[in-house]
């Protein structure tokens, strides 16, 4: 199994072309078969598994 891990800390990626989605379909394309994802928003932290 592969594992991938996605991360943005601002919306500064985003405009970089690395954005969470990007990252996520980079992961995907590269054979991660489970991916955390991990962002910050105005509340706090949110972490995933997809």
């Amino acid at each position: 199994m592969i594992y991938g891990y996605a991360r943005v800390s601002t919306s500064g990626p985003a405009k970089d072309g690395n954005s969470l989605k990007d990252q996520k379909q980079k992961l995907i394309a590269a054979g991660a078969s489970e991916i955390i994802e991990e962002y910050y928003n105005a509340i706090g932290i949110s972490v995933g598994v997809i």
